[in-house]
Protein backbone atom coordinates (compact mmCIF):
# COMPACT_ATOMS: atom_id res chain seq x y z
CA UNK A 1 0.00 0.00 0.00
CA UNK A 2 1.29 3.65 -1.02
CA UNK A 3 2.21 5.94 1.72
CA UNK A 4 -0.77 9.22 2.07
CA UNK A 5 0.61 12.08 0.46
CA UNK A 6 -2.11 14.33 -0.01
CA UNK A 7 -0.84 17.95 -0.78
CA UNK A 8 -2.84 20.64 -2.38
CA UNK A 9 -3.57 24.10 -1.92
CA UNK A 10 -6.55 26.12 -3.53
CA UNK A 11 -6.02 29.85 -4.14
CA UNK A 12 -8.36 32.24 -5.79
CA UNK A 13 -7.90 35.63 -5.97
CA UNK A 14 -6.46 38.09 -8.45
CA UNK A 15 -3.37 38.47 -10.18
CA UNK A 16 -1.53 40.89 -8.48
CA UNK A 17 2.03 40.33 -9.69
CA UNK A 18 4.08 37.73 -12.24
CA UNK A 19 7.59 37.30 -13.10
CA UNK A 20 7.80 35.45 -16.12
CA UNK A 21 11.52 34.12 -17.22
CA UNK A 22 11.75 32.01 -20.90
CA UNK A 23 14.62 29.54 -21.05
CA UNK A 24 15.57 26.45 -22.34
CA UNK A 25 17.50 23.49 -21.28
CA UNK A 26 18.64 19.76 -23.36
CA UNK A 27 16.78 17.92 -20.38
CA UNK A 28 13.72 20.07 -20.58
CA UNK A 29 13.96 21.83 -23.75
CA UNK A 30 11.97 24.98 -24.00
CA UNK A 31 10.37 26.32 -20.56
CA UNK A 32 8.79 29.28 -18.42
CA UNK A 33 9.82 29.67 -14.51
CA UNK A 34 9.63 32.43 -12.45
CA UNK A 35 6.65 33.63 -9.52
CA UNK A 36 3.76 35.19 -8.96
CA UNK A 37 1.82 37.41 -6.35
CA UNK A 38 -2.06 36.34 -5.55
CA UNK A 39 -4.34 38.69 -3.57
CA UNK A 40 -7.18 37.30 -1.70
CA UNK A 41 -9.52 38.99 0.29
CA UNK A 42 -10.64 35.44 2.47
CA UNK A 43 -10.30 34.44 5.19
CA UNK A 44 -8.64 37.84 5.38
CA UNK A 45 -6.90 40.19 2.63
CA UNK A 46 -3.46 39.04 2.20
CA UNK A 47 -0.84 38.32 -0.75
CA UNK A 48 0.28 35.40 -1.88
CA UNK A 49 3.52 34.42 -3.48
CA UNK A 50 3.70 30.89 -5.51
CA UNK A 51 6.79 29.77 -7.96
CA UNK A 52 6.28 27.84 -11.01
CA UNK A 53 8.09 25.84 -13.57
CA UNK A 54 6.66 24.88 -17.31
CA UNK A 55 8.02 22.73 -19.94
CA UNK A 56 6.73 23.67 -23.07
CA UNK A 57 6.28 20.13 -23.67
CA UNK A 58 5.49 17.30 -22.20
CA UNK A 59 7.42 13.34 -22.45
CA UNK A 60 5.00 12.68 -25.22
CA UNK A 61 6.10 15.71 -27.56
CA UNK A 62 2.50 17.65 -26.89
CA UNK A 63 2.46 20.66 -26.08
CA UNK A 64 1.73 21.69 -22.06
CA UNK A 65 -1.50 23.35 -20.82
CA UNK A 66 0.05 25.22 -18.45
CA UNK A 67 2.82 26.51 -19.95
CA UNK A 68 0.63 28.25 -22.93
CA UNK A 69 -2.12 29.76 -19.79
CA UNK A 70 1.33 30.80 -17.71
CA UNK A 71 2.22 32.88 -21.54
CA UNK A 72 -1.56 34.15 -21.60
CA UNK A 73 -1.90 35.45 -17.75
CA UNK A 74 -2.91 39.48 -17.24
CA UNK A 75 -2.54 41.29 -14.16
CA UNK A 76 -5.37 41.64 -12.18
CA UNK A 77 -7.07 38.75 -13.93
CA UNK A 78 -9.14 36.79 -11.33
CA UNK A 79 -7.88 33.36 -11.15
CA UNK A 80 -8.07 29.92 -9.41
CA UNK A 81 -4.96 27.97 -8.89
CA UNK A 82 -4.03 24.36 -7.75
CA UNK A 83 -0.63 24.37 -6.10
CA UNK A 84 1.18 22.19 -3.88
CA UNK A 85 3.43 22.54 -0.62
CA UNK A 86 7.14 22.27 -0.82
CA UNK A 87 10.21 22.50 1.65
CA UNK A 88 12.73 25.03 0.42
CA UNK A 89 16.38 24.45 2.09
CA UNK A 90 19.46 26.85 1.34
CA UNK A 91 22.67 27.44 3.40
CA UNK A 92 23.36 30.89 4.35
CA UNK A 93 26.48 32.11 4.41
CA UNK A 94 25.82 34.97 6.42
CA UNK A 95 24.38 33.09 9.67
CA UNK A 96 26.60 29.93 8.39
CA UNK A 97 23.54 27.68 8.69
CA UNK A 98 20.92 25.81 7.14
CA UNK A 99 17.50 27.24 6.43
CA UNK A 100 14.42 25.36 6.11
CA UNK A 101 11.42 26.77 5.02
CA UNK A 102 8.26 26.29 2.81
CA UNK A 103 7.09 27.71 -1.11
CA UNK A 104 3.70 26.62 -3.09
CA UNK A 105 4.42 25.09 -6.54
CA UNK A 106 2.31 25.96 -8.55
CA UNK A 107 0.15 23.19 -10.49
CA UNK A 108 -2.44 24.40 -12.64
CA UNK A 109 -4.22 27.22 -13.37
CA UNK A 110 -8.36 27.98 -13.93
CA UNK A 111 -10.64 30.72 -14.50
CA UNK A 112 -13.35 30.57 -11.27
CA UNK A 113 -16.74 31.31 -11.84
CA UNK A 114 -18.07 34.75 -10.67
CA UNK A 115 -20.21 33.67 -7.93
CA UNK A 116 -16.57 31.88 -6.64
CA UNK A 117 -15.32 33.76 -3.30
CA UNK A 118 -11.69 33.92 -2.38
CA UNK A 119 -10.21 31.74 -0.94
CA UNK A 120 -6.67 30.22 0.56
CA UNK A 121 -6.89 26.97 1.98
CA UNK A 122 -4.78 23.53 2.05
CA UNK A 123 -4.87 19.90 2.09
CA UNK A 124 -1.95 17.81 3.86
CA UNK A 125 -1.26 14.58 4.92
CA UNK A 126 1.75 13.05 6.41
CA UNK A 127 3.00 11.69 9.65
CA UNK A 128 4.24 13.61 12.80
CA UNK A 129 7.58 14.47 12.94
CA UNK A 130 7.76 16.72 16.18
CA UNK A 131 4.74 17.26 18.06
CA UNK A 132 3.36 20.50 19.15
CA UNK A 133 4.91 23.21 21.14
CA UNK A 134 4.88 26.84 21.60
CA UNK A 135 6.02 29.71 19.23
CA UNK A 136 7.06 33.31 21.19
CA UNK A 137 8.16 36.21 19.89
CA UNK A 138 10.84 38.14 21.15
CA UNK A 139 9.13 39.21 24.21
CA UNK A 140 8.30 35.66 25.05
CA UNK A 141 4.12 36.32 24.12
CA UNK A 142 2.75 33.19 22.77
CA UNK A 143 2.06 33.69 19.08
CA UNK A 144 0.55 30.61 18.02
CA UNK A 145 1.28 26.84 18.26
CA UNK A 146 3.35 24.74 16.01
CA UNK A 147 3.17 21.04 14.54
CA UNK A 148 6.26 19.25 12.18
CA UNK A 149 4.47 17.06 9.57
CA UNK A 150 6.48 15.13 7.05
CA UNK A 151 5.18 13.31 4.18
CA UNK A 152 7.55 11.18 1.73
CA UNK A 153 8.57 12.92 -1.59
CA UNK A 154 7.27 10.98 -4.83
CA UNK A 155 10.57 8.88 -5.19
CA UNK A 156 9.65 7.51 -1.51
CA UNK A 157 13.75 8.45 -0.66
CA UNK A 158 13.35 10.96 1.96
CA UNK A 159 10.89 13.29 3.88
CA UNK A 160 9.40 16.70 3.39
CA UNK A 161 9.14 18.47 6.88
CA UNK A 162 6.74 21.07 7.11
CA UNK A 163 5.42 23.23 10.14
CA UNK A 164 1.80 23.86 10.63
CA UNK A 165 0.59 26.51 13.01
CA UNK A 166 -2.59 26.20 15.37
CA UNK A 167 -4.64 29.00 16.47
CA UNK A 168 -3.56 29.63 20.42
CA UNK A 169 -7.25 30.64 20.81
CA UNK A 170 -8.35 27.40 19.39
CA UNK A 171 -8.85 25.61 22.33
CA UNK A 172 -10.34 22.35 21.37
CA UNK A 173 -7.61 22.32 18.27
CA UNK A 174 -4.90 22.74 20.68
CA UNK A 175 -6.56 20.62 23.18
CA UNK A 176 -7.15 17.59 20.69
CA UNK A 177 -3.76 18.34 18.89
CA UNK A 178 -1.66 18.03 22.37
CA UNK A 179 -3.71 14.85 23.18
CA UNK A 180 -3.61 12.95 20.35
CA UNK A 181 -1.15 13.54 17.36
CA UNK A 182 1.62 11.95 19.26
CA UNK A 183 5.08 11.33 17.09
CA UNK A 184 4.87 9.25 14.38
CA UNK A 185 1.29 9.24 13.50
CA UNK A 186 -0.18 9.45 10.46
CA UNK A 187 -2.47 12.53 9.97
CA UNK A 188 -4.95 14.45 7.40
CA UNK A 189 -4.58 18.21 8.20
CA UNK A 190 -7.21 21.00 6.83
CA UNK A 191 -6.78 24.62 6.93
CA UNK A 192 -6.43 28.18 5.92
CA UNK A 193 -3.31 30.33 4.80
CA UNK A 194 -2.28 33.08 6.84
CA UNK A 195 0.67 35.71 4.29
CA UNK A 196 1.70 38.37 6.08
CA UNK A 197 4.36 41.62 6.40
CA UNK A 198 4.91 42.65 9.86
CA UNK A 199 6.61 45.72 10.32
CA UNK A 200 9.38 45.59 13.16
CA UNK A 201 10.99 48.88 14.58
CA UNK A 202 14.28 48.30 16.50
CA UNK A 203 16.60 51.08 18.07
CA UNK A 204 20.31 50.78 18.40
CA UNK A 205 21.89 52.61 20.66
CA UNK A 206 24.12 55.52 20.52
CA UNK A 207 27.14 56.97 22.84
CA UNK A 208 25.46 60.07 23.06
CA UNK A 209 22.35 62.00 21.17
CA UNK A 210 19.08 60.30 19.63
CA UNK A 211 19.32 56.19 19.46
CA UNK A 212 19.18 54.78 15.52
CA UNK A 213 16.06 54.08 14.77
CA UNK A 214 15.53 50.66 12.13
CA UNK A 215 12.27 49.13 10.86
CA UNK A 216 12.39 45.74 9.08
CA UNK A 217 9.58 44.21 6.82
CA UNK A 218 9.55 40.26 8.17
CA UNK A 219 7.18 38.34 5.72
CA UNK A 220 4.64 35.74 7.28
CA UNK A 221 3.96 32.80 5.39
CA UNK A 222 1.54 30.40 7.71
CA UNK A 223 -0.59 27.32 7.45
CA UNK A 224 -3.25 27.13 9.74
CA UNK A 225 -4.98 24.00 10.99
CA UNK A 226 -9.14 24.54 11.28
CA UNK A 227 -9.21 20.74 11.41
CA UNK A 228 -8.14 17.01 11.09
CA UNK A 229 -8.74 13.76 10.98
CA UNK A 230 -6.91 10.08 11.04
CA UNK A 231 -6.92 8.76 6.89
CA UNK A 232 -7.85 4.92 6.69
CA UNK A 233 -5.15 4.18 4.40
CA UNK A 234 -1.64 4.82 3.95
CA UNK A 235 -0.51 4.72 7.08
CA UNK A 236 3.53 5.25 7.77
CA UNK A 237 4.75 2.78 9.45
CA UNK A 238 8.16 3.42 12.44
CA UNK A 239 10.40 1.91 9.86
CA UNK A 240 8.89 4.21 6.91
CA UNK A 241 9.55 6.98 9.50
CA UNK A 242 12.89 5.95 10.48
CA UNK A 243 14.24 5.93 6.51
CA UNK A 244 12.34 8.90 5.85
CA UNK A 245 14.18 11.03 8.28
CA UNK A 246 17.79 9.45 7.50
CA UNK A 247 17.07 10.70 4.01
CA UNK A 248 15.78 14.19 4.79
CA UNK A 249 19.19 14.46 7.28
CA UNK A 250 21.32 12.96 4.30
CA UNK A 251 19.64 15.76 2.12
CA UNK A 252 20.43 18.69 4.77
CA UNK A 253 24.23 17.31 4.96
CA UNK A 254 24.54 17.24 1.25
CA UNK A 255 22.74 20.55 0.39
CA UNK A 256 25.82 21.96 3.19
CA UNK A 257 28.29 20.18 2.03
CA UNK A 258 27.72 21.58 -1.84
CA UNK A 259 27.50 25.03 -0.29
CA UNK A 260 30.47 24.84 1.63
CA UNK A 261 32.14 23.26 -0.97
CA UNK A 262 31.15 26.34 -3.63
CA UNK A 263 31.93 29.05 -0.68
CA UNK A 264 35.51 27.32 -0.45
CA UNK A 265 36.61 26.91 -4.61
CA UNK A 266 35.46 30.59 -4.59
CA UNK A 267 37.30 31.67 -1.57
CA UNK A 268 40.78 29.61 -3.32
CA UNK A 269 39.79 31.37 -6.44
CA UNK A 270 39.73 34.62 -5.11
CA UNK A 271 43.12 34.14 -3.08
CA UNK A 272 44.84 32.46 -5.69
CA UNK A 273 47.91 34.54 -7.52
CA UNK A 274 48.51 34.45 -11.42
CA UNK A 275 52.03 33.43 -11.93
CA UNK A 276 54.54 35.20 -13.61
CA UNK A 277 54.46 33.41 -16.72
CA UNK A 278 50.17 33.84 -16.51
CA UNK A 279 50.70 37.55 -16.57
CA UNK A 280 53.41 37.53 -19.13
CA UNK A 281 51.51 35.39 -21.72
CA UNK A 282 48.51 36.91 -21.02
CA UNK A 283 50.18 40.41 -22.57
CA UNK A 284 51.21 39.15 -25.80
Amino acid sequence: MSLTRINKVTIIGTLESINLIRDNSPKAGNYIRGDMVVRVTLPKQMSIPLQFFASALDANGKPRKLYGQLEQLRINSRVSLTATIGDNKFWDPSRGQLVKTKRLNLLFINTPKMEDPDTATFTYSGFIAETIKEKVDKEGNLEAYTIKVGQSDYKGTRAEVITFNIDPRNNAAVSYITREYTKERTVELFGDLDYDVKTETVEEPVDFGKPIVRTYQRNISNLVITSGKFPDEGTYETTDVANLLAGDAADDARIQLEAKNKEQTGKEVSEKKPSANAVNSSLL
